[in-house]
């Protein structure tokens, strides 16, 4: 039987999604899903920066990388997710000789959800921080910092641009094997300097993974926090995860 995987352009979609696999294996029909057909939900509103902030960018990545989450501010039974190599002293995987079938359509959408460091250039200061809590539901977060506010704004305008043309999309992870995708508004969410709520759908092999993701803009510095499993995650959760990350970021 075919195992429940997908590609993304955010590691937790990737993990979330074959790990619920274990789960869900007789929901994993070996005959590929059908292509989502249905509409779109509401694209999330663009955004703007509001001015002001006296927030001070961050020029140095350990010092970001010191204002992210901690296991201290999330729910219970989430632990950092340790770097296989680096931290448990495990061998690299070794690449595989297969070819790797991953693609996305339009390729554009790949960028959802992709850490802001990735998305965008300028940025003088990046971090990200990994979690992995019960029934594989994880929480993500990834911040760039910028020297200026002009630069912010730009890449607070580009990260939202795939947002409202990558309502539907789909693709194929390494194996061939098919996800659908589908983004929409998450709850109304004000944060910061300025935030922007999304969510990610991702179905593959009969296995649904939902990303409630927050894109926050604390003075010269960008935050994206994302809790991935499979339910949604409910207005309270973001929000509180929302206003720490900015406190930690503002502090």
């Amino acid at each position: 039987m075919n195992a429940c995987r997908t590609v993304t352009a955010r590691r937790s979609l990737a993990v979330a999604l074959a790990a619920a696999s274990a789960l869900a294996l007789a929901a994993c029909g070996s005959d590929d899903p059908e292509p989502s057909s249905a509409p779109a939900a509401p694209a999330p509103t663009g955004v703007t920066v509001r001015p002001g902030s006296e927030a001070a960018p961050f020029s140095d990545a350990d010092a970001l990388a010191g204002a992210l989450l901690t296991t201290g501010e999330l729910p219970a039974g989430f632990v950092e997710q340790p770097d296989p190599v680096e931290d448990l002293g495990l061998e690299p995987i070794p690449e595989s000789d297969e070819p790797d079938q991953s693609h996305t359509e339009p390729q554009e959408c790949a960028d959802v959800l992709a850490p802001i460091g990735d998305q965008t250039e300028g940025a003088q200061a990046t971090a990200v921080a990994h979690f992995t809590g019960p029934d594989f539901a994880s929480i993500d977060q990834d911040a760039a910092s910028y020297p200026d506010a002009a630069q912010t704004v730009d890449a607070f305008t580009r990260l939202q641009a795939p947002l409202a043309s990558c309502g539907n999309y789909r693709g194929t992870d390494a194996d061939g094997f098919e996800v659908t995708y589908q983004v929409g508004a998450g709850p109304t969410i004000d944060l910061g300097d300025g935030t922007v709520s999304l969510r990610v759908t991702a179905t593959s092999e009969g296995v649904t993974l939902y990303s409630d993701a927050l894109l926050i803009a604390v003075g010269p510095t960008l935050t994206q926090v994302v809790v991935s499993g499979q339910d949604a995650a409910d207005e309270a959760t973001l929000r509180t995860l929302g206003q720490a990350a900015v406190d930690k970021l503002t502090a």
